[in-house]
């Protein structure tokens, strides 16, 4: 009885612990996260000549937090946005790139699902990404491309 009294203690604690720390530190290490696993079929492709990129989240960001995440829009002149009606300044120019992630369901103890994707002049590409919070990590279990235009 008190093997199963510790036992109980024990996922009690573990499971406050998975509560409070996705609810208060795990978005910012979704970006980072997010960053490490970053893939464009349109920043890179030659015809654009990307000047400007506007990166669309609800998610709390900063320019220095998305560059430290995002290694390969550091060159470029960066806006946060968070919706595409507030980006609406950089599609007004030739030379724009959005990229945009955010949940899509969000749950301490399930799968969370992402939403990420890319856009530059007509080009476009999507992907729905799954990830998992453990106590103080995201893990990517899968990213699926959606599609690509």
């Amino acid at each position: 009885m008190i093997v199963l009294k510790r036992i109980g203690i024990v996922l009690i604690v573990l499971i406050t612990i998975q509560t409070i720390t996705f609810y208060t530190i795990s978005e910012s290490f979704l970006v980072k996260e997010i960053g490490s696993n970053y893939e464009s079929y349109v920043l890179q492709f030659e015809e654009n000549k990307i000047k400007d990129i506007g990166v669309i989240s609800e998610l709390e960001l900063t320019k220095e937090k998305v560059i430290e995440s995002f290694k390969e829009f550091e060159p470029y002149n960066l806006t946060i946005c968070k919706s595409i009606f507030d980006c609406s300044d950089l599609q007004e120019t030739e030379f724009f790139y959005l990229y945009w992630f955010d949940f899509e369901t969000k749950n301490p103890f399930t799968i969370n699902s992402i939403n990420e994707g890319e856009f530059a002049k007509e080009y476009g590409a999507g992907w729905d990404s799954k990830y998992i919070w453990i106590i103080y990590k995201w893990i990517l279990i899968e990213k699926t491309n959606t599609g690509i235009s």
